[in-house]
């Protein structure tokens, strides 16, 4: 019983970040460029559940040209190729 009061809170909280995720994912160019903007990013990548996580990947692939070459936004596309 416990475990299901766990299970269904940890759900809660994860889909009470879908707005934020959504707005991170509408500007993905400007954070992963972004000095502080590229740890969020990372961070999102590292710890969002499969659904989360493959939103956020499909948006830093459309965005990968422009990434690779950023002093920022480099270590996004890093951090997708070991955590994606």
């Amino acid at each position: 019983r416990e475990g299901e009061r766990c299970e269904g809170m940890a759900s809660f909280f994860l889909e009470s970040l879908d707005p934020i995720i959504n707005e991170v994912i509408h500007d993905m160019e400007g954070l992963s460029r972004h000095p502080y903007g590229c740890r969020v990013v990372q961070r999102m990548v590292e710890h969002c559940i499969e659904p989360q996580k493959s939103s956020i990947l499909d948006s830093i692939i459309i965005h990968h040209n422009s990434l690779v070459d950023d002093q920022y936004g480099n270590y996004v596309v890093q951090r997708s190729l070991s955590y994606g």
